[in-house]
């Protein structure tokens, strides 16, 4: 899915989108889209030559199911499909969109829960959250993610931590912080 390490932007502000599509990040995550803007902020981020990510729970207006998933593919024309819910990435899967597995370490019980999805699901990538936890835990994960890619998200939110993220086995990172997509 990756050609290189990125610091993924997050655009939870569309204010920050023209600093988000002058990032180095071949991709760009859409994190607070509706229906009504998501096809045109597409266009805009494919004529910059961005790739394009959303967070299938996130998206106003929107239902994750079979027609879903075809509407995100064929109308909307978004790249790959972040989620918590294994259902929808293997809807977007066989529409032929990039899955991204959304892990949050809340506790061991979590934890468990996720090996599990792991071990009989497959994902072009699975993101780890909160990015200082995904550290701790990088070892136990990588050994269950198959071939995905593994990246790190949620409170990423200085340069060090990003840093430290990039330099391990994680192929890149999300963050909302403008400041940290230089």
């Amino acid at each position: 899915m990756f050609t290189k390490k990125n610091i993924i932007p997050s655009v939870r502000n569309l204010k920050y989108l023209s600093k988000a599509l002058n990032s180095a990040s071949e991709y760009i995550l859409l994190s607070e889209v509706t229906i009504g803007n998501l096809k045109e902020l597409t266009k805009v981020c494919h004529k910059a030559g961005k790739k394009v990510l959303v967070h299938a729970d996130l998206i106003g207006g929107f239902k994750g199911d079979k027609e879903g998933m075809n509407l995100l593919k064929t109308l909307f024309k978004v790249d790959g499909v972040m989620s918590t819910n294994v259902t929808v990435l293997r809807q977007a899967r066989q529409k032929g969109l990039y899955t991204i597995y959304r892990l949050f370490m809340i506790d061991s019980r979590s934890l468990d829960r996720s090996i599990h999805i792991l071990e009989n699901e497959a994902f072009d990538c699975v993101e780890v959250l909160p990015g200082d936890y995904a550290l701790q835990q990088e070892g136990d994960i990588k050994k269950y993610i198959g071939s995905a890619n593994l990246i790190a998200g949620g409170f990423v939110t200085t340069p060090e931590l990003a840093n430290e993220i990039l330099l391990g086995s994680f192929i890149g990172l999300t963050t909302s912080d403008p400041q940290i997509w230089k």
